[in-house]
């Protein structure tokens, strides 16, 4: 099982203090965070807010290896206008995208509208049970398992430790885990050590 760790959004003014640097332009800020971490979710707020010439500097902003990740979760069939700017940001993005993920159920009218928009390369994550933690979200595809983590489970190493083994136990079969770290704002030092810590678990596994 391969672990990918991202935050929730990247443009988090708090991050000036403890991650970019003071006199970081903030139109370099995804540069910056895609140069320490390889994928970020993209809550529906700064997706929906954006234009086609928004998510290609995004696209032109980050390497060939990094991928972005939108959530849908609360969007509606029925709404259109949301699908087409869905729509503009998936093929804005291409070969970045590596999926979406709704965090609950969607209506099986939506999973079929965003499985023809996304195609065959990228991920629909929708909620799996049974969850590891009360405080802890899963959503998976058939490759891929999405999980959302607080700054505050994070924190705790010896409880992030006890999710990590939950996962290694009922989804050893998936290949793919996308870990998000959630917060105002998500605590870069907690990506960090939970990185540190699935290494170490990881190569006691070996």
């Amino acid at each position: 099982m391969r672990m990918i760790i991202g935050s929730m959004g990247w443009d988090h003014p708090e991050w000036c203090e403890q991650f970019y640097p003071d006199d970081l332009p903030s139109e370099w800020r995804l540069t910056y965070y895609a140069n320490a971490f390889p994928q970020v979710l993209l809550p529906a707020a700064d997706w929906m807010s954006g234009d086609s010439e928004l998510f290609r500097s995004w696209y032109a902003d980050v390497s060939d290896t990094f991928r972005f990740i939108l959530d849908v979760t609360g969007i509606e069939a029925a709404d259109s206008q949301v699908l087409i700017q869905l729509q503009c940001c998936v093929s804005a993005l291409g070969e970045r995208l590596a999926g979406v993920v709704s965090w609950s159920a969607l209506p099986q009218r939506l999973c079929t509208q965003l499985r023809v928009l996304l195609g065959d390369e990228a991920f629909l994550a929708t909620p799996a049970c049974p969850s590891v933690d009360p405080e802890v979200q899963l959503a998976g595809d058939r490759a891929t398992l999405c999980v959302l983590v607080s700054s505050e489970v994070g924190r705790d190493l010896h409880r992030l430790r006890l999710v990590f083994d939950a996962l290694i136990e009922q989804f050893a079969a998936m290949p793919s885990v996308c870990l998000f770290i959630s917060g105002a704002p998500p605590e870069v030092k907690v990506m960090r050590d939970a990185a540190t810590l699935w290494q170490l678990i990881a190569g006691m596994q070996r």
